[in-house]
């Protein structure tokens, strides 16, 4: 069940979601979450709360994901992303940010989510990201670069997936 002040607009034909994601890196590994639904992984993060800052969102998210506090370095890049999970089109705009953890320990640990699924993290190799199927996808290509300048990425996975 969504959150009442998250920013989601939901029409006959598709759902906006206005998110952020945390791109936690540590030497020359990243941090990724899963859950038990899904066969794919992706960054720590959610959806941005009416009146609240991106970055105020990323804070809080990332709290209750992982239950520390971060240091944001900066914004890296914006997603904009067209996409159909579980029969619904969604259109979503993310902001992804660099992110330092506070006092986080656990090397891989699991939280229950809002909407019942179990959710996972891991520190992953970022040479191995080919081999996972993970989203946004230009984590496997861009990750390297991000931070040394402001990137903005258009998936349409729609076509991708009818192509």
């Amino acid at each position: 069940m969504p959150e009442p002040n998250n920013i989601i607009l939901k029409t006959e034909t598709c759902t906006f979601n206005y998110r952020v994601g945390a791109i936690i890196t540590h030497g020359n590994k990243i941090l990724l979450a899963s859950n038990n639904r899904d066969s794919h992984f992706y960054t720590v993060g959610g959806r941005v709360q009416l009146d609240e800052t991106s970055e105020k969102a990323l804070k809080r998210e990332v709290y209750e994901e992982l239950g520390c506090d971060c240091k944001i370095m900066k914004l890296a890049t914006i997603h904009e992303n067209f996409f159909e999970e579980h029969k619904v089109t969604y259109h979503e705009i993310a902001l992804f940010y660099l992110v330092e953890l506070q006092n986080y320990i656990t090397i891989n640990s699991e939280h229950p989510t809002s909407g019942g699924l179990l959710e996972k993290f891991q520190w992953f190799d970022i040479d191995r990201l080919e081999s996972l199927t993970v989203y946004p996808a230009f984590l496997k290509t861009d990750l390297p670069t991000l931070g040394e300048q402001f990137l903005h990425f258009v998936t349409d996975e729609r076509k991708e997936n009818h192509a």
